[in-house]
């Protein structure tokens, strides 16, 4: 016997559902994450306390959650504010053109905990205080992993070196980048610092990460107050020439750095400022600043000119400028 034609399609097709979880929610949790960042020969495990997550649209093709949590720790991560969003999972739980993007905030994030990370030979090894992080992460589950957000440094300080001397207003003092993360590379394709009246935009390549990371085709371009540059300049290491450069600098105006190059560096050895200069090449404008190079001698005052530095070698073109006034015996 054979059943009627719609009943017998009607037994053997299969029924399509639909399963979406519009809500979810967990609060007053504990979350304990352990080698979150592995570092050789270390164990690192964070807790978080009130620990709270809120999903939306689970199992639906765009999945969103909110999480919040508190690393209570002296030395820790402090608040952590983030949302993710999934999206590629198909009605048959298949994965199609899946993506991911996280959004987390770390607004009070101890400037110890990066430090852990980076060497004892790093420039921050020397910084205290306190970070306002952003992170925009995103990936399509490839290779290639991208970061982007801004990092607020203006309540921190460095207890050895010059930057102990600058105070900056909050949010005056930032870094917003944009980082490619590869198999064993990161291309810095943006790292633009503000600091007062001091704007610097640079892009490198940093290679090696799992053996010996180096720092490669660094390139740099910018417009720098002279005078807000006085606190960044290793003062000891010029010498005789300290307080020519200084005066120099005081009578202010501003560089515009067209385009500096500098030349690969190890970050796992100590850092040594000769081959750095001796590779250094700069080509940059001077705008408004003012010089008194003997004192017999007015100044020279509203200087343009344009600089090029190469092999430890500074050129000067285009000097203009006038005299300024002078008192008599």
């Amino acid at each position: 016997t054979h059943l009627p034609h719609d009943i017998e399609e009607t037994t053997v097709s299969k029924p399509m559902f639909e399963i979406i979880i519009d809500e979810a929610h967990l609060e007053e949790g504990q979350v304990i994450l352990e080698d979150a960042l592995t570092l050789p020969g270390q164990k690192m495990v964070r807790n978080f306390s009130n620990a709270s997550l809120e999903g939306f649209d689970i199992l639906s093709p765009k999945m969103i959650f909110e999480i919040s949590m508190t690393d209570e720790a002296e030395q820790g991560l402090g608040v952590l504010n983030a949302k993710v969003i999934f999206s590629g999972l198909t009605k048959a739980f298949d994965l199609e053109n899946p993506k991911l993007l996280i959004e987390a905030k770390f607004p009070s994030l101890n400037v110890d905990v990066i430090k852990s990370y980076l060497g004892e030979n790093s420039p921050a090894a020397d910084l205290e205080g306190v970070l306002s992080l952003d992170i925009n992460c995103e990936s399509d589950f490839s290779d290639l992993l991208e970061f982007s957000g801004a990092l607020d440094f203006a309540d921190t300080i460095s207890s050895s070196f010059v930057f102990r001397e600058i105070s900056f207003p909050s949010g005056d003092a930032t870094i917003a980048y944009l980082l490619r993360f590869g198999q064993d590379d990161v291309s810095i394709d943006q790292l633009d610092i503000k600091m007062g009246g001091l704007a610097l935009n640079g892009q490198a390549l940093l290679q090696g990460l799992s053996r010996e990371p180096v720092l490669k085709n660094t390139a740099l371009d910018g417009d720098l107050s002279l005078v807000e540059l006085i606190p960044f300049v290793p003062w000891a290491r010029l010498g005789e020439h300290s307080e020519f450069v200084r005066d120099m600098l005081e009578g202010g105006g501003r560089i515009i750095i067209e385009r500096a190059t500098l030349p690969e560096f190890n970050l796992i050895e100590p850092f040594d400022f000769e081959p750095v200069l001796s590779g250094l090449k700069v080509t940059a404008r001077l705008s408004e600043f003012s010089i008194k190079p003997f004192e017999a001698l007015p100044p020279f005052e509203d200087i343009e000119t344009s600089i090029k530095i190469e092999n430890k070698r500074l050129n000067i073109k285009e000097f203009s400028g006038r005299l300024g006034q002078t008192k008599l015996p």
